[in-house]
C-alpha cells in the first residue's frame, strides 16, 4: 500500500489511546462524538478525491506531545504531529506521497523490491560503495559501506535521468553523506533499508 493524499493535523495526545486502539478509557461521550466527527470529516475528504482508498491515522515515530494552540479538534492542548491518510495498492497508477515530517527520497526498500541494480564505484574518499537500484518508487543511488554479506546502505537519493545525469545525481549523493558527516542536514536522508544488498 501507499499514501496517496493525506490531510496534516496537530492529533491530541489524550485521544491517542481511542483513536489507535479503540480504547476510550479517559474519554467522555462528547469527547468521543468530536473525534469521531473530526475522523468522519477526514475520511469524507480523502475519500472524495480517492473513491476506495483505505483511510487511516498514522502519527510521526517517537513523537512527544508538545502544547498547541490549535488542535485537531477540542480545546488547546498537548499534540503530536500527525494524518490522516488516504493508501491504495502499490499498482494504483497515482504517486506517492511522503508526510510532511517524512525525509525525502528515502521509502523503506527491501531486497525482493529490488529489481534491477549496478555497481557505480567507491564515492571520492574510498569509504563507500554506491549502486543504483530500481525499486517501485523509482531508481535510486543508494551508498554504504561493504561488509561479507554484501553492501550495509546508509544514504539514498532519488535518481531521475529525466533531470540530472548519473554523475550530477551520484555529487548530490556525496554531498549528502559530507553534510550529514558534518553535523548538518542532507536533502537524502538516513536510508531505512531491510538487510544487505549483494553487490
Amino acid at each position: 500500500m501507499k499514501i496517496v493524499t493525506h490531510i496534516s493535523a496537530s492529533v491530541p495526545t489524550y485521544a491517542l489511546s481511542y483513536l489507535v486502539n479503540g480504547d476510550a478509557s479517559g474519554l467522555d461521550g462528547s469527547d468521543i462524538s468530536v473525534i469521531d466527527a473530526w475522523l468522519a470529516e477526514c475520511s469524507e475528504n480523502l475519500l472524495a478525491a480517492h473513491p476506495g482508498a483505505t483511510v487511516d491515522l498514522v502519527t510521526r515515530d517517537g513523537a512527544e506531545g508538545s502544547f498547541t494552540a490549535f488542535p485537531a479538534f477540542g480545546l488547546a492542548c498537548d499534540c503530536i504531529p500527525g494524518a490522516v491518510v488516504a493508501m491504495v495498492a502499490n499498482e494504483d497508477p497515482a504517486p506517492p506521497l511522503e508526510l510532511p515530517w517524512q525525509p525525502a527520497f528515502t521509502p523503506p526498500i527491501h531486497a525482493g523490491e529490488i529489481t534491477a541494480q549496478g555497481y557505480i564505484g567507491l564515492t571520492d574518499d574510498g569509504e563507500m560503495h554506491v549502486v543504483s537500484v530500481a525499486h517501485p518508487s523509482g531508481v535510486y543511488l543508494v551508498a554504504g559501506g561493504a561488509c561479507n554479506a554484501g553492501l550495509l546502505p546508509s544514504f539514498a537519493r532519488l535518481w531521475d535521468a529525466d533531470y540530472e545525469s548519473k554523475d550530477e545525481a551520484l555529487q548530490e549523493l556525496i554531498a549528502d553523506i559530507e553534510e550529514y558527516e558534518s553535523g548538518g542536514n542532507p536533502s537524502g536522508e538516513l536510508l531505512s533499508w531491510h538487510g544487505s544488498l549483494a553487490i
